[in-house]
């Protein structure tokens, strides 16, 4: 009698172990972005938008409804791209361990239509450097003493170049009582005092400004 399976099971045993060959590769690829992956096009003044992980990622989730937590702004350096950003204290980051940080190695590039001049990206530049070494800024507030992701982008934009990239909201536009991920750190972090006129920019403020266009889009590094 041969030990050999019947065909059908043969058959749903090879497509069992294509599958897990497939899920591997596909989880090695997300845990270990490859380093021979070619880099788009970059040009200092490129926004690179991403999704985070984190608390604060999931208040700015829940709040925005949006799955880009997170923001920064090229620069280029001797041809090298460079992130200049606000994660922690604000400082430049290498593009690959930028997007590497993000879930699954996933951003999105966007542009300012027409592209920047070289007098416009020098300024953009001094404006951001302003700022380099600010503490972040975990409460979202308008104050430059501290910096978070987007104030950071929004505002070296506007003060260096007058380009205002996405709308500013207020905290009280942006609250909602009915999330409990969303009230339960307004209270940690404002107590029985929301500032409701405080302003705030958000990263997806800035991702959906009619000022910007895709450039690249890489759903997986």
């Amino acid at each position: 009698m041969s030990s050999r399976p019947p065909r059908r099971l043969r058959w749903v045993l090879l497509c069992a172990a294509a599958m897990a060959v497939c899920a591997t590769v596909v989880w090695a690829a997300v845990r270990k972005p490859s380093a021979a992956q070619p880099l788009p096009k970059l040009e200092t003044g490129d926004l690179v938008f991403q999704t985070t992980r984190g608390k604060l990622a999931a208040v700015i989730h829940a709040a925005t409804l949006s799955k880009y937590t997170h923001v920064g702004v090229v620069v280029m350096r001797k041809g090298a791209p460079w992130i200049l950003e606000a994660s922690g204290p604000v400082g430049m980051t290498r593009f690959r361990r930028f997007v590497r940080r993000g879930v699954g190695g996933r951003y999105v590039v966007k542009r300012i239509k027409g592209g920047l001049t070289s007098i416009q990206k020098r300024r953009l530049v001094r404006a951001g450097r302003k700022y380099l070494k600010r503490r972040y800024d975990a409460t979202f507030r308008w104050s430059d003493k501290r910096m978070y992701c987007s104030e950071l982008v929004w505002k070296a934009y506007a003060r260096g170049l007058k380009i205002r990239v996405g709308e500013p909201q207020t905290m009280g536009e942006l609250y909602n009582v009915y999330n409990p991920i969303v009230r339960r750190f307004a209270k940690r972090a404002y107590g029985d005092h929301l500032p409701t006129k405080e302003l705030i920019v958000t990263p997806v403020r800035m991702f959906d400004s009619k000022l910007l266009e895709t450039i690249h889009v890489n759903t997986l590094l």
